[in-house]
């Protein structure tokens, strides 16, 4: 009778360890899968951070060039090198006050 009962218990607790092992891989595959879609969202907030830095600075040249025309100095590359050097913030900001 005793083992009877010893192999009830040795099934119930491999039955419970087998829900907890199952659970644990749902929840594994459901972590991995929130990983993957925010370093996707990562990479996408990379991409526009990029394209909104290229064109922040592509403002600033025309900003320097527009800033060089008022000057009287026709030189691209030195707006470009202006704008390469300067916040172009700092220059928006003097520029306006100005």
């Amino acid at each position: 009778m005793e083992r009877n009962e010893w192999g009830q218990q040795t099934e119930k607790l491999k039955s419970i360890a087998q829900d907890a092992e199952e659970k644990l891989r749902r929840e594994l595959a459901g972590h991995l899968l929130l990983v993957a879609e925010a370093e996707k969202r990562e990479q996408s907030l990379k991409q526009a951070l990029a394209a909104e830095k290229l064109c922040v600075y592509d403002v600033s040249i025309l900003l320097f060039l527009s800033y060089g025309f008022q000057l009287g100095i026709w030189n691209y590359k030195y707006a470009e090198s202006l704008a390469t050097f300067c916040n172009p913030l700092i220059f928006v900001t003097v520029l306006l006050s100005a």
